[in-house]
């Protein structure tokens, strides 16, 4: 009897520190994934900028997307065009302004108040390595969430953006969490008053981990379809190749 008492207590006394060891692993396991969510990505630079700053940046985006791209576009000869990592992220500062700019735009603070219900602000992006990534900060938890998106085209000419890695601070975690809610961001975008910009900005969201789209039947500027031939992201810059399609010659009544 002494003997079974003595392996019982053996045994017991092995099974106390396993179960010791096991919750130490997991405090020690869940405080790194606390740290881990809780710390902010290196690439994460949201712009804050003054009121006078706004303005200028919405000008510049008038300039740079309605005029001269549209511009060139209408030209209908092939041409290339960039956007920096550090422009893209001025115009998401002042992306409110923006669309309260546009010709049919919403009412000033329109975006942010959506942004406000879904708990989000101070969004950001990087490009780098074939990828744009997407940075959004939670203001219900103050953590940033974020979203890895690689951008190609398929065979058929088509452009594939596909989720490659999700996360909260630099924790991995399901991309449901983001996709969610830019579906969400989507619909809202392609609501009854939305404007050609925001209608294509919703078919993008909407693209993110799902079919493929055709460039040019997502894509018009004054009924020329835009379509994309090649697209390069790399050191903090995003490259399109852009072929204009004249639309078809009008035939002549009889």
């Amino acid at each position: 009897m002494a003997d079974q008492a003595k392996k019982t207590g053996r045994f017991l006394s092995v099974v106390m520190q396993v179960f010791v060891w096991t919750l130490v692993v997991l405090m020690v396991a869940g405080g790194v994934m606390y740290i881990q969510a809780s710390r902010v990505p290196d690439n994460y630079k949201p712009v804050r900028l003054s009121l006078e700053d706004t303005k200028q940046a919405t000008h510049a985006f008038v300039q740079n997307f309605a005029q001269e791209f549209g511009n060139q576009v209408k030209q209908i000869e092939p041409f290339e065009w960039s956007l920096t990592q550090k422009a893209a992220n001025i115009y998401l500062a002042s992306i409110d302004e923006i669309a309260f700019s546009l010709p049919s735009g919403v009412k000033r603070g329109y975006v942010n108040e959506q942004m406000a219900e879904m708990g989000l602000a101070d969004p950001a992006i990087a490009f780098d390595d074939g990828k744009v990534t997407l940075m959004v900060r939670s203001t219900d938890y103050n953590k940033v969430i974020s979203a890895e998106v690689e951008v190609k085209l398929t065979g058929d000419d088509k452009l594939q953006f596909t989720v490659s890695a999700t996360r909260v601070g630099r924790l991995p975690v399901p991309s449901s969490i983001l996709t969610d809610r830019l579906e969400t961001l989507a619909t809202k975008l392609s609501g009854k008053q939305s404007d050609d910009i925001s209608k294509t900005l919703a078919e993008l969201l909407a693209a993110i981990n799902g079919e493929p789209i055709s460039p040019p039947d997502t894509w018009r500027i004054q009924g020329i379809k835009v379509d994309i031939e090649a697209i390069t992201i790399a050191d903090g810059k995003l490259t399109l190749k852009v072929r204009p399609i004249a639309p078809p010659p009008r035939t002549k009544r009889k």
